[in-house]
C-alpha cells in the first residue's frame, strides 16, 4: 500500500513550460512549509513533453531537500518516463504503461536546411546524452545499447512495458496495487 499525503503535486497531460512551473513551484513551495516529509508527484497520464521543461523538473525534483516520489497511475511516455526513472523514488500500479523513445524533433512543412539538420541533430544527441544516459546507466547499460534495445523492441523505436516488467528494468523503483489518496477532503 502507498498513502500519498496532501503534499501532493499533479503532473497530467503534456509537459511543458507552463507544467514545469506549476511543478517546480509546488515543489519549493513544499520544501519551505516542511524539508522532512515527501511530496508526491502524481501522474496519471502525460504523454511526455518538451525537453527543457522535463530537464526543469528533474533537477528540481532531484535538489529538492524533502524526497519527491513520483507515483504512475495509468501510463507516462517519453519525458514523463524519464522523470519517473530519475525519481528519488518512483512508484506504479501494476498495469500502468511506461514508454521511452528517443528524443525527436518534427519538422511540420518547413524548408530545412542540411546545416540546420545537423544542428538539430548534434542538439537531439546531446539531450539523448543528459536523459536518456542516466536511465540506461540505472539499467546497467550504456546509452548505446539502450537504444538498440529500443528498436529491438518496437520498430518505431518506441519501447513500451507494464509496471511489473518495468520495475524489472529499474524504470520504476515499487509496483503497489493499492494505493490511498489521503488528501483528498472533498467530493470530486
Amino acid at each position: 500500500k502507498l498513502f500519498i499525503s496532501d503534499r501532493r503535486i499533479d503532473l497530467n497531460g503534456e509537459i511543458d513550460a507552463a507544467t514545469a512551473d506549476l511543478v517546480t513551484k509546488s515543489i519549493h513551495f513544499y520544501n519551505n512549509e516542511d524539508s522532512t516529509y515527501p511530496i508526491f508527484l502524481v501522474i496519471n497520464e502525460s504523454p511526455g513533453g518538451t525537453l527543457t521543461a522535463g530537464a526543469h523538473i528533474i533537477e528540481v525534483m532531484q535538489h529538492s531537500q524533502a524526497p519527491v516520489y513520483v507515483v504512475v497511475k495509468r501510463e507516462v511516455a517519453s519525458m514523463a518516463a524519464i522523470i519517473v526513472a530519475l525519481a528519488p523514488r518512483s512508484f506504479a500500479y501494476p498495469n500502468a504503461l511506461i514508454t521511452y523513445h528517443e528524443p525527436a524533433r518534427i519538422f511540420f512543412l518547413e524548408i530545412v536546411a542540411q546545416p540546420q539538420l545537423e544542428e538539430s541533430s548534434q542538439r537531439l544527441k546531446e539531450w539523448s546524452k543528459r536523459l536518456l544516459e542516466p536511465v540506461a546507466k540505472k539499467m546497467g547499460l550504456t546509452l548505446e545499447e539502450f537504444i538498440k534495445k529500443m528498436y529491438e523492441h518496437s520498430s518505431t523505436g518506441q519501447w513500451t512495458e507494464f509496471a511489473t516488467e518495468a520495475q524489472r528494468l529499474k524504470w520504476v523503483d515499487f509496483v503497489v496495487s493499492d494505493i490511498r489518496e489521503t488528501s483528498f477532503t472533498a467530493k470530486p
